[in-house]
């Protein structure tokens, strides 16, 4: 015989502590994984009507936390995309700088969109038979 449980909302968890301190492990690791999905699914939603804010290499390099010759040893061998600004001058769109830091996200092994999905689903599989 099934019964009818709701799980609390997000909103009802954020805006009552209490309630969160007393989920137990397994409804905490669930609305865990309902956050960490969420998010990952807003990252992958472009920002629209934003133009693209343009770095030069010491903005870059301060924004990766790198030294401004690692960024122009990486644009110069492609890892960084960049646009010419004159004869010398180049700067780097801030849409390169995500697209790196996502490029290293995946390669140290952060989980992707569709592996948040499947635990989640798995979650739910075996919580709700």
């Amino acid at each position: 015989m099934k019964t009818d449980h709701t799980e609390p909302s997000l909103d009802d968890l954020a805006a009552d502590v209490a309630r969160a301190a007393d989920l137990g492990p397994a409804e905490r690791a669930r609305v865990q994984l309902r956050c960490a999905a969420i998010l990952a699914a807003l990252a992958q939603i472009p920002v629209a009507d934003q133009p693209d804010s343009l770095l030069d290499p010491a903005g870059a390099a301060e924004r990766l936390h790198m030294s401004r010759s690692t960024i122009y040893e990486m644009m110069k061998d492609g890892r960084l995309r960049y646009i010419e600004k004159g004869e010398r001058g180049k700067l780097i769109p801030e849409s390169a700088i995500q697209e790196f830091i996502e490029r290293q996200a995946r390669r140290a092994g952060r989980p992707t969109l569709e592996a948040i999905r499947a635990r989640v689903k798995a979650t739910d599989d075996r919580n709700h038979p």
